[in-house]
């Protein structure tokens, strides 16, 4: 599997796993992320790994962020939450409670509207 994860496969919380579960496997079998398949693609990796990191540590109502913008085990929530964190590392969002909920908003209502 490592080198599936480390060229081909971005995960966050996949499997039903939480993602400090995954962070601990990542890191036990020599990995340095589990998105780290993404780094190839991103102009500025520093860049984009802080901003990603910077979003994981805000807290709203004593909760991640990362807990809040996903939810429901369906299509839409998981597109939120899975596009919430793409967002952020490649910058269309940055690590910032309301332009993250902003985001996720719109999407969620484009993605609603075009299933309904």
């Amino acid at each position: 599997m490592r080198p599936l994860i480390e060229r081909y496969w971005t995960m966050g919380e996949d499997l039903g796993l939480r993602q400090d579960v995954i962070d601990d496997v990542i890191a036990e079998i020599g990995l340095l992320s589990s998105v780290q398949a993404v780094y190839p693609l991103l102009e500025d990796r520093a860049a984009a790994t802080e901003r990603l990191a910077d979003a994981f540590r805000i807290e709203v109502g004593g909760l991640g962020l990362d807990e809040l913008v996903g939810g429901l085990a369906d299509f839409v929530a998981n597109s939120a939450t899975n596009s919430w964190w793409w967002w952020t590392l490649f910058g269309d969002v940055g690590p910032d409670a309301d332009e993250a909920y902003g985001k996720v908003r719109t999407r969620m209502r484009d993605l609603v509207t075009a299933m309904f």
